[in-house]
């Protein structure tokens, strides 16, 4: 999961494969060979923590993905937020709440967290649902929120609007609504276009 979510891109993914056998330097033969060849790695989505100066990309992210796989964060099968504490309380390199926000919302579609009891009423908290929240309540875009103030909002809007949604999709939502209301407003230009859908 870590080691697609910073990644994050569907063609370098499908070219690695899902490691059965965990193979670092098969791994990185691999993403070397396409950022040789001017391929496209990595996502422009998310940014990730750089390495320590003179390490290289693709070694500082197969590096922290190892770091997972030689010590795997403790999953709490019945919580959501418990596992994604863990995830950060081990202070794996390259992850922060918001790149552990983004695995839970991976993990809970497996085995590990399909049954936790707060599936449908947790979510992190991330920079764009904050600042989401912010343009819904009315308060200065940048006001600093905590998870905790974060999560109370985020249930307030699901449960005013009448959501039939999770609320790590309630999240997704507000995190959309920021990105449209920053171009809509003039308030910063998007990172990526897209052109829609050609009928």
């Amino acid at each position: 999961m870590i080691l697609g979510r910073t990644i994050n891109w569907p063609p370098t993914l499908v070219r690695l494969g899902f490691p059965e056998e965990w193979d670092t330097r098969l791994m990185k033969h691999v993403m070397d060979r396409m950022m040789e060849q001017k391929e496209k790695v990595y996502t422009g989505a998310y940014m990730i923590t750089a390495g320590p100066p003179g390490v290289k990309k693709n070694d500082w992210v197969l590096g922290n993905a190892l770091s997972y796989y030689k010590k795997p964060p403790k999953i709490y099968p019945h919580s959501m937020q418990l596992t994604w504490e863990g995830i950060i309380d081990e202070g794996y390199p390259c992850v922060g709440p918001f790149i552990a926000g983004q695995v839970i919302a991976d993990l809970k579609f497996t085995h590990h967290l399909r049954d936790a009891g707060d599936w449908w009423d947790w979510a992190p908290l991330g920079p764009g649902s904050a600042r989401g929240l912010n343009r819904v309540f009315g308060r200065k875009v940048g006001q600093s929120l905590t998870q905790m103030q974060g999560l109370r909002d985020m249930q307030i809007v699901k449960k005013e609007l009448g959501l039939k949604l999770s609320l790590q999709d309630v999240q997704n939502c507000l995190c959309e609504l920021d990105k449209y209301m920053r171009v809509k407003l003039g308030q910063g230009k998007p990172r990526s276009s897209y052109p829609g859908l050609q009928f």
